[in-house]
């Protein structure tokens, strides 16, 4: 008989599940075999018993395209998009954030495109923003966008409910318009977003849309039904899955998506479900409506940047995985991990290792299917982009797999299958890829990125010599795009005021002599970063860090990077960072309005000369 801890050592190295690993500390990790027994049940393998051990060594794996990395070219360049001009910069911007005095207090798709356009006539190229796609309707509450119960659908409290056509045409939305007028404009007033009570007004609003869109006919019922045939049969599941998801958290409010639903519901196949969207086919047309409407509003809001200057426009952000509990997965569970999360091993920023909730593609259901839920999702973003950016494009290379109650481990992935998924799509679509390249990157990712155009991302928090001293951008590589920092990292004002070490002293994330260790090794930075952009830290300290913030722009766009961006908060001189990684209650993640009204913006000076600074780095850069 073959003996079994060496069988299932052969299984394990089949399928892709790593035995042992190293953290970034360089610290090495056994994995037991109850886990690789978990993740490869998570993957549809049973491996409990011998027999069960051989019979699955035996079985053939999917063979993969032999065409498929050779046939798929290079993704779309950003010498491409511009023609050859001078290398692009942007802004990135919390889209939720976005204040105007028109909106109904959460930012949405008409302050997308307007806040384009302000940005395009300051010289700027594209403006990105947090992930876009569907949340939970019925539980407005869950807001983080890269927990997504869809990457193929949109966030549908983005629409602006005063630029749908049937808006002009319905006086009973425009009368609950003017109804709610009041209670928008006091939410709008909050510094943080109530997206429990903005929901609560927007349904009106939309079911009247709705009414007066049945009502008519013509271009708009024909534009329509070709959106619905265009999405197929992804689209209906999605809006079921809704539908479902209102009628069950109806009664059981404390359900947290299909695993809390009657057994009979949990599989999108059954005849329970086929009753229930037959006798439910108004709402779940309603909710298709809705993401129409979704969809119209970000591909104009594109349009319009275009129309107004950028070469590339929209720079939209797919997150690294889905809600397990969300539409993805309840309508097509065999292209997911199932019964584990996407997480991260330990590091120096977390001892207990991430777990996401975040439920993994299946790397061997995803060759079976020739990539099509991967090559859907990315299309579902580059359609309506200029730029995508691909959060933890490490998982092209493996992903780290978190059984319930177990250790995690490692599951390789197809990199050069992915990435001629990816290049292809990114072609077709004529759309910018970049992936997010941060943390301990496997050896050789960088370089096949490089070889398909993918752009690494370099950020100068993170961009170090050996000694600590930060790396000034003239060094960073031409295939990336460079930022000062991102939605999880403190401002620049932030890092100077040592807000985010503030953060986590308050919720208790680190005990005092870390604490006291990050402060000190603060101080030093600051000194090094001022050093870097040549501006004297007394000098800093006053005048709000407003020359050191244009000094580091300056520079950073300067560098050789294939693009550029300046996040909004720091052209706006704000401390406080969108969210802080590991939290979820402790701090208001992805709530912060922008103090400034899109009215107001252009005409703030620090915003302004932050832009010429840009565009002044920009004009030197590579030189």
């Amino acid at each position: 008989m073959t003996d079994q801890p060496a069988a299932l050592d052969l299984l394990a190295d089949k399928y892709g599940i790593e035995r042992s690993y190293y953290d970034s500390a360089g610290r090495h990790h056994p994995v037991p075999d109850e886990t690789v027994r978990a993740v490869l049940a998570a993957m549809g393998v049973a491996a409990e018993t011998p027999a069960e051990i051989a019979e699955a060594l035996a079985a053939p794996l999917q063979a993969g395209d032999p065409d498929l990395a050779e046939d798929a070219g290079a993704c779309f360049s950003v010498a491409e998009a511009t023609a050859g001009g001078p290398l692009p910069w942007g802004f990135t911007a919390p889209l939720y954030g976005l204040v105007s005095d028109r909106d109904q207090a959460v930012g949405d798709f008409e302050n997308l495109a307007r806040m384009a356009e302000i940005a395009a006539a300051k010289g700027a190229d594209f403006l990105g923003i947090n992930p876009v796609h569907a949340l939970f309707p019925a539980r407005p509450e869950w807001v983080s966008p890269y927990s997504p119960s869809s990457r193929q659908g949109l966030n549908i409290f983005h629409i602006a409910v005063d630029k749908v056509p049937e808006f002009e045409t319905s006086e009973p939305a425009r009368r609950a318009l003017e109804a709610s007028a009041a209670a928008f404009a006091a939410l709008r007033d909050g510094e943080l977003i109530d997206y429990a009570a903005v929901a609560a007004l927007k349904w009106p609003l939309y079911e009247a849309l709705f009414e007066a869109f049945e009502t008519g006919g013509g271009a708009r019922r024909a534009a329509f039904e070709a959106f619905r045939q265009s999405r197929g049969e992804g689209l209906r599941r999605r809006a079921v899955f809704d539908v479902l998801s209102e009628h069950f958290t109806c009664e059981r409010p404390d359900a947290a998506g299909w695993p809390c639903w009657p057994q009979a519901y949990r599989d999108p196949r059954s005849g329970e479900v086929a009753r229930f969207a037959g006798e439910n086919a108004r709402r779940v047309a309603f909710h298709e409506y809705l993401q129409w409407l979704a969809d119209e509003q970000l591909a104009a809001a594109q349009a319009r940047a275009r129309a107004a200057g950028m070469r590339l426009g929209l720079y939209l952000d797919i997150a690294v995985g889905v809600a397990g509990h969300g539409a993805d997965f309840w309508a097509e569970p065999e292209m997911f991990g199932r019964g584990v999360s996407l997480g991260a091993p330990p590091d120096a920023f977390d001892s207990n290792g991430q777990n996401w909730g975040l439920a993994p593609f299946n790397p061997h259901a995803l060759k079976r299917t020739g990539y099509a839920p991967f090559a859907a999702m990315l299309k579902s973003a580059m359609t309506r982009a200029g730029m995508i950016r691909i959060d933890h494009v490490l998982g092209f290379v493996r992903t780290f797999w978190i059984p319930e109650g177990l250790p995690g481990t490692y599951v390789r992935f197809p990199l050069d299958d992915l990435l001629a998924v990816t290049a292809r799509e990114s072609r077709a679509a004529r759309s910018v890829v970049v992936g997010e390249d941060l943390g301990n990157v496997p050896e050789g990712l960088r370089e096949a990125m490089a070889r398909r155009n993918v752009l690494g991302y370099r950020v100068t928090w993170f961009e170090r010599e050996w000694g600590g001293d930060f790396r000034t951008p003239e060094k960073y590589p031409r295939d990336a795009i460079a930022t000062l920092t991102t939605h999880d990292l403190p401002t620049l004002r932030g890092f100077m005021g040592f807000r985010d070490i503030e953060w986590r002293e308050r919720i208790g994330r680190h005990d005092p002599e870390a604490i006291a260790a990050e402060r000190t090794e603060r101080d030093h930075d600051l000194w090094r970063l001022t050093g870097m952009a040549g501006v004297d830290l007394a000098a800093s300290e006053r005048d709000d860090r407003e020359e050191l913030s244009l000094a580091l722009h300056r520079r950073l766009a300067s560098s050789p990077a294939a693009a550029v961006a300046a996040g909004i908060e720091d052209a706006l001189g704000l401390v406080e960072q969108p969210n802080l990684p590991g939290t979820v209650d402790e701090h208001p993640n992805w709530r912060r309005r922008l103090p400034v009204s899109l009215e107001e913006i252009a005409d703030v000076d620090r915003f302004d000369r932050l832009c010429t600074a840009m565009t002044e780095g920009r004009s030197g850069a590579g030189e």
